[in-house]
């Protein structure tokens, strides 16, 4: 058993409820399996994973951005409103784009961006991250990535992304900012991660 119930995480997102009943046996599960279970570790993986998964709703990344959104999240790629108006509204285009020439992907033709975009309870992207999690789970991630948007798969995916990342001893450390970065290359949604973060810790001291 993990030390966070099914109640806070259903007041934490009262919007998700219904999903969060049904996500709760595999979240427990993986906590346990792959040792999240900690009271640190679930106060710093469980804000990441609302934010990642849009509370709990999505187990594969949402490309769908506005020209304004494209230059606030993916600044470095569009730098100005001509060029990000031509991605916006095209998620295959955008995660072909800015996912390209990392982590084991291909160049922007290749379709590896699309192929390999953020999955699972933390979005894990990009070929090599694929790779190794279908390595250490016995799954053909490569042949199949859709697999990790399968509850069962997707919290189990998350274990491994955090161990090997070694983001457990972050959190052991309370290092929630650098925890983020390690997940999102930046500090994507940082404030937001931040709020829950800090509800969660209200919550469990109630």
């Amino acid at each position: 058993m993990i030390s966070l119930d099914i109640d806070i995480l259903q007041k934490l997102v009262p919007s998700s409820k219904n999903t969060i009943a049904q996500h709760f046996p595999y979240l427990e599960k993986s906590a346990v399996e792959f040792g999240f279970d900690s009271p640190k570790q679930l106060m710093c993986i469980i804000p990441n994973i609302i934010v990642e998964t849009m509370g709990f709703q999505r187990m594969v990344e949402n490309l769908n951005y506005s020209d304004k959104g494209l230059q606030r999240t993916f600044k470095m790629y569009f730098k100005d409103e001509k060029q990000a108006m031509s991605y916006a509204k095209r998620p295959e285009k955008i995660a072909n784009y800015v996912y390209a020439n990392r982590n084991g992907n291909g160049n922007e033709k290749s379709g590896d961006g699309w192929k390999f975009r953020g999955r699972a309870a933390l979005h894990i992207t990009g070929k090599n991250n694929y790779q190794m999690v279908g390595d250490v789970l016995g799954l053909d991630l490569i042949k199949t990535p859709e697999l990790l948007e399968k509850p069962e798969v997707a919290y189990r995916a998350a274990g491994v992304f955090w161990k090997v990342n070694k983001l457990d001893v972050l959190a052991e450390k309370l290092e929630f900012t650098q925890i983020v970065n390690r997940i999102t290359g930046g500090y994507n949604g940082l404030e937001e991660r931040k709020s829950y973060y800090l509800k969660l810790l209200t919550l469990i001291k109630k």
